[in-house]
């Protein structure tokens, strides 16, 4: 065998190692997760853990993303917090603005009133709540309809952190709760 046969197949061998090395590296970054982010977000996933909890384990989480699939979960469990979170809000908003909305009706309300006057105030005062209401149902119906939305969205992507942390889904009763919280 002459020098160059043994140059060209040692270079063919350091290529098919090398590139062997580069496919390897990246189905790692792809497909690993790494095992601290893995027991920090099944940690935040403990029905028992509060908000401050699992803000503390995803500041906690940050620092320990090593991998690209690591990035990916951490996405996804930060989007699902962030939309259960805005639905919340955004029932509490609804709830408080019906309220609201209750005792804005009663304002109009009045003793039997003799004159013309009164009366007629009171009809005025009348059309003007019913204009009102119908304005603040049309808004708490894009309200309620947002919040179910970003909470079913919420709802898979909880589903999907579960099961790329390895862990099984939820009933939809478990499910439901947690995603509200």
């Amino acid at each position: 065998m002459n020098k160059s046969l043994k140059v060209a197949i040692f270079a063919i061998l350091i290529a098919v190692v090398g590139l062997s090395c580069i496919g390897g590296y990246q189905l790692y970054q792809r497909r690993y997760l790494s095992p601290d982010l893995k027991r920090t977000l099944t940690a935040a996933l403990d029905p028992s853990a509060t908000e401050g909890d699992i803000l503390v384990y995803i500041r906690d989480a940050r620092l320990q993303v090593r991998t690209n699939k690591d990035a990916e979960v951490l996405q996804k469990f930060q989007t699902c917090i962030r939309l259960a979170k805005d639905a919340s809000e955004l029932n509490n908003q609804v709830f408080q603005e019906t309220l609201s909305s209750i005792g804005d009706g009663l304002k109009c309300i009045g003793l039997p009133h003799s004159t013309q006057r009164e009366i007629d105030d009171i009809l005025r005062c009348d059309k003007e709540q019913l204009a009102e209401t119908k304005r603040k149902q049309e808004l708490h119906s894009a309200m309620d309809a947002r919040a179910k939305s970003e909470g079913s969205a919420a709802k898979t992507l909880y589903g999907e952190v579960r099961m790329e942390l390895g862990l099984r889904p939820l009933p939809a009763t478990e499910q439901t709760s947690k995603g509200a919280k």
